[in-house]
């Protein structure tokens, strides 16, 4: 092979490797949808945190996250799914339990409340002596 056959044939390499990377490299949902909600912009995380959701619904912590957003938006009815969600995927998250349990309590749901609540105490016993009384 001559000279200027293999260097064409190691720029063709380069370029397909460049591209291939590329195709590769997934934008990182996670660092957006959180820098998004920290920095108050509930939009944006709902639309980050609903991106891996519709491809793969199975990250209960996405669903977690994504219905602190919704709450943040006064979409309480898809966060209290969303929070649904995440505990059909990860019953034990005691974060997921806790946190249904009290915005169904905002929203007026008291029998549902005390559900969730028991559910959220019968996964953490200790959160009882811990939580004050009302």
């Amino acid at each position: 092979m001559s000279r200027v056959g293999r260097r064409c044939g190691w720029l063709l390499l380069g370029l397909l490797s460049a591209a291939g990377a590329q195709e590769a490299v997934e934008p990182d949902w996670l660092a957006q949808a959180q820098t998004a909600l920290v920095a108050g912009d509930n939009g944006a995380a709902d639309r980050a945190f609903t991106r891996p959701l519709e491809a793969q619904p199975t990250d209960a912590g996405a669903y977690f996250q994504r219905a602190k957003a919704r709450t943040r938006l006064g979409r309480g009815g898809e966060a209290a799914a969303d929070l649904r969600a995440a505990l059909r995927l990860k019953p034990e998250s005691v974060a997921s339990a806790q946190a249904l349990a009290e915005l169904l309590e905002t929203q007026g749901h008291r029998t549902a409340a005390l559900a969730s609540y028991e559910a959220w105490l019968a996964l953490a016993p200790e959160a009882a002596a811990a939580t004050p009384r009302r």
